[in-house]
């Protein structure tokens, strides 16, 4: 895995893996076993859209 952002209201990171080619995995850090994977994108930009539309949606409120 290679992290490149995180949250800062929870523990989920955002990582390239190694073997994935351009998919995104979103890890629970500090999760037990097994629930450590939240999410997964097929590519950067998908991920980048979520991102900045939950950026908006937390910053509005």
């Amino acid at each position: 895995m290679i992290p490149f952002a995180r949250r800062d209201d929870n523990d989920d990171i955002a990582c390239f893996e190694i073997g994935k080619g351009e998919k995104v995995q979103i890890i629970h850090d500090f999760a037990s076993v097994g629930f450590e994977q939240r999410k997964e994108y097929n590519d950067f930009w998908n991920w980048i859209e979520e991102a900045i539309k939950e950026m908006i949606d937390f910053n509005r409120d």
